[in-house]
């Protein structure tokens, strides 16, 4: 219905190599919580909202829970999956914008399926395809683990 249901904040930022993701943003710290966001108004006029849930949380269907993680948080030690799953999430979205370095490939998909296989469910992985212009190159790997 072309509403928004949650903004899902990065709970980990990047903060090595060519990433400095501290310097323009926060990480969000409160676990399992949720607050109102006012949306920019080109926002309210599209969607007929003013405000819409940001925080940690997943989305509920009829018959499934799904939740995101961003970049960054697949690498982690404590990657979000781990709790969402153990609290009823069945399929992971992962938008990312990781750069491409020899072998990095190999170590992302073992990203994925172990997050699959850690928590069950299925793992849908996409990341960025093009160039930054300068210097980086994103290779656009897109797979589903399950």
């Amino acid at each position: 219905d072309g509403k928004v249901v949650l903004i899902r904040p990065k709970k980990f930022l990047a903060e090595d190599g060519n990433y400095r993701e501290s310097r323009w943003f926060t990480a969000w710290r409160q676990e399992r919580t949720v607050e109102e966001f006012y949306l920019p108004s080109i926002v309210s006029q599209v969607t007929r909202q003013r405000t819409v849930p940001i925080g940690d949380a997943a989305v509920a269907l009829n018959d499934t829970v799904i939740a995101a993680e961003t970049c960054e948080e697949l690498f982690t030690a404590d990657s979000p999956h781990i709790n969402l799953g153990l609290d009823g999430v069945e399929i992971f979205g992962n938008g990312s914008g990781s750069h491409h370095t020899l072998r990095k490939l190999h170590r992302r998909v073992d990203l994925v399926r172990s997050a699959s296989r850690k928590v069950g469910g299925a793992y849908l992985y996409a990341n960025q395809l093009g160039g930054d212009g300068n210097r980086l190159y994103f290779d656009g790997c897109s797979m589903v683990a399950v």
